[in-house]
């Protein structure tokens, strides 16, 4: 929430998503992953470590898109937007 006496912007940013591929989905080596962001920004997928898996800049519609190089494993990934 916005506080202050007299806020002149008061803004919300969200953080990205991932939307492919879905969460637990088994995939062959190198998937894309997709998912939503904020107009501009750029997106870098990480996985567990901190190692960067992909990066992407969000379209003017909010989506972005990324071909990774993970290749056979498990893996838990996280968006982050700059």
């Amino acid at each position: 929430a916005c506080t202050g006496a007299t806020p002149t912007r008061c803004i919300q940013v969200t953080a990205p998503t991932i939307q492919t591929p879905a969460q637990s989905a088994t995939v062959g080596p190198n998937p894309s992953l997709s998912g939503t962001g904020l107009a501009g920004a750029l997106v870098t997928v990480s996985r567990t470590g901190g190692a960067s898996v992909c990066t992407a800049t969000v379209n003017a519609g909010g989506n972005w898109s990324c071909s990774s190089l993970l290749g056979n494993g498990t893996y838990t990934v996280t968006a982050t937007q700059t």
